[in-house]
């Protein structure tokens, strides 16, 4: 198992509004002449702040390349990035889109140092160990939800009945540098703002009571639950407006990142990587779906149990979140029942229609795992969890 470090690595940040004005700057002092850029579909066509620094770097001789995602990413999906970058002597990758984009292009930028397939260097898929080595990385994300631009890993899956969901992994993967422009971020529509949010906001509480937290990853975790507790509906409302609020979003989704890698995760996302590979369900929904359930029951365990220590830090979660002094004397249960109020508000569909039934929660409950979560959640109460969502 790999050793965890109590800071993780973080790129260099370039973050405010407008600020990726600078990448043309940027490119020219790396001395890049050729980009293999990885982008999202036709929400990519919108993104007018790119499409100028695209034309300013062409004007100045620089030569590139768009390879287009659509959905989360698969081996095949990484291993034809790979193939093409490397026919085009690419010499920096960068990501300009959501989660899936940017694990794309942190997979394709390692990619282009391994032999063979992405899939064999997977961990609980494959059998080799990533080297490191990888492209230059540059992580421009359009959404605020997984955080991917700080964290060392690229989610890839094969979705079906034998599917899975593993992360390439490495310390040396953490982008070299990540702008979050709050402007790249106002055509994205309420619903994936809405499901990539409580993605974030997942990964800042489990963080936060994770088995694994310290003192550092604890900051950027209350703090981003402060960001995201003031801007999450904002911007589900009116984030096409809303600038200041985007970024204090993209800033929660960044920090949900740093502290993922530092602290690790628990049973939200111990029990969404096996759904998502199951299932062809986005791993925001997902997440906004568990995450009020499972931290329901998680209080319900620690107050059995008698965990006073690990209680007052779910207190402290709910009064970040909910607008409060996090002093950690509010009740527990202020935690589970703000997160059921932002996803009512929010207007989160429930998994109806997933295609997932009573025996497959069941199924799944039983190989669930828990990761760095604070306490052990029963089989029967993880199966009325999903059951109860379907």
């Amino acid at each position: 198992m790999a050793v965890r470090p109590t800071v993780a690595r973080t790129p260099e940040l370039y973050a405010g509004e407008g600020v990726f004005d600078l990448f043309p700057r940027l490119v020219a002092e790396r001395g890049w002449r050729k980009v293999f850029l990885c982008t999202g579909m036709s929400s990519f066509d919108g993104l007018e702040p790119v499409q100028e620094a695209l034309r300013e770097i062409e004007r100045n001789g620089v030569e590139w390349e768009r390879y287009p995602i659509h959905g989360e990413p698969s081996p095949q999906v990484v291993d034809e990035g790979v193939r093409r970058a490397r026919e085009m002597g690419a010499e920096v990758v960068v990501a300009v889109g959501g989660g899936s984009v940017l694990d794309t292009g942190k997979a394709v930028s390692a990619g282009l140092f391994l032999e063979g397939s992405v899939k064999d260097y997977l961990e609980g898929v494959g059998t080799k160990s990533p080297t490191g080595e990888r492209l230059p990385l540059v992580a421009v994300p359009t959404t605020a939800g997984t955080g991917s631009e700080a964290t060392s890993n690229a989610v890839l899956s094969e979705v079906g009945p034998s599917g899975y969901k593993r992360s390439l992994r490495h310390p040396g993967y953490v982008p070299d540098a990540a702008f979050l422009d709050p402007l790249l971020h106002l055509s994205c529509p309420p619903s994936i703002t809405a499901a990539a949010g409580m993605d974030a906001i997942s990964q800042l509480v489990e963080a936060f009571l994770s088995t694994e937290a310290n003192p550092a990853s604890d900051a950027l975790a209350l703090q981003g639950l402060v960001l995201a507790g003031r801007s999450f509906l904002v911007v589900v409302r009116e984030g096409g407006r809303k600038v200041d609020a985007r970024l204090e979003m993209a800033y929660a989704a960044y920090f949900s990142g740093v502290c993922l890698t530092s602290a690790g995760l628990g049973l939200v996302h111990g029990l969404a990587s096996p759904l998502g590979a199951r299932f062809p369900v986005s791993h925001g929904l997902l997440c906004a779906n568990l995450l009020p359930e499972v931290m329901e029951a998680t209080v319900r365990v620690l107050e059995r149990e008698g965990y006073s220590s690990l209680l007052t830090r779910c207190a402290l979660a709910g009064e970040a979140l909910s607008g409060r002094r996090p002093t950690g004397t509010s009740p527990p249960s202020l935690l589970p029942a703000t997160l059921y109020a932002l996803r009512e508000q929010a207007g989160i569909p429930s998994l109806s229609g997933c295609g997932i039934t009573p025996e497959d929660a069941r199924a799944l409950a039983a190989s669930a795992s828990h990761k760095a979560h604070p306490c052990t959640i029963p089989r029967e109460e993880i199966a009325s969890i999903i059951i109860s969502r379907i």
